[in-house]
């Protein structure tokens, strides 16, 4: 299942890798503003419920388990629960331009790309947590967490709070020691934000939840996995 900046879609596969049934279902991306582009957590969230009822409609055996992708970067901010705090911006988001030009005049983001691996651009979660927090602090406040897509479609399918090494690497994950790099943070201005970021584990997983589980169309304890978002993915395609 990979839920795409406008289109969520999902395919069933057999044992041997064999496709079943495809299924996809238009999102909306909203413009908000000249360059700036949003999305209803919410509706990618159903949409998700919705492709997986009809997958599952369509084939004629159990379903073993899910596997979860989503759009990279952006920023979703969510409560406790998963559900959003403010509209998600998204990676085609551009409202952070003039911190991204900030922070490479000063050489940060050269530090960053060396410490992560990982260019920060507008749409990347660093510089949308930073203009948050000198434009919009409350909604940071309100927010239990700054996640990515998939992050909030696993929370809301199986309750887990987590995030890979693929998205936590935009831009504060050390992929070496699979820590978050609090240097980077605070040479951000982000360190007292610490605590928005999600636990990183290398295979997010968990099992669905009875309530969700009633709009999918599987039953509660299907195995959830979060997968990296589509450029690691695809260099690990190939081989």
């Amino acid at each position: 299942m990979d839920a795409g900046t406008t289109v969520t879609k999902a395919v069933a596969f057999d044992p041997a890798g064999v496709p079943l049934a495809r299924v996809a279902r238009p999102t909306a991306l909203h413009r908000v503003a000249d360059g700036w582009y949003e999305q209803d957590a919410d509706q990618v969230v159903d949409s998700v419920r919705q492709v997986l009822a009809e997958l599952t409609a369509a084939v004629d055996r159990p379903v073993a388990g899910v596997g979860v992708t989503a759009q990279g970067d952006g920023l979703w901010l969510v409560d406790p629960a998963g559900r959003p705090v403010r509209p998600a911006i998204s990676w085609m988001d551009g409202r952070a331009a003039s911190i991204v030009e900030r922070w490479a005049a000063g050489g940060l983001l050269e530090s960053a790309y060396r410490r992560t691996g990982g260019l920060m651009f507008p749409g990347a979660s660093g510089p949308l947590l930073a203009w948050l927090d000198e434009h919009e602090p409350a909604a940071l406040d309100r927010a239990a967490t700054a996640a990515y897509c998939k992050d909030v479609v696993l929370q809301r399918l199986t309750g887990e709070r987590a995030t890979d090494p693929s998205d936590a690497s935009m831009p504060f994950l050390d992929p070496r020691t699979r820590r978050y790099d609090d240097e980077l943070l605070a040479a951000c201005g982000l360190a007292h934000r610490r605590d928005l970021l999600a636990p990183v584990h290398d295979t997010p997983y968990g099992r669905l939840l009875p309530s969700p589980a009633d709009g999918t169309g599987l039953p509660a304890g299907t195995p959830v996995v979060a997968a990296p978002y589509d450029l690691p993915a695809s260099a690990w395609g190939p081989a």
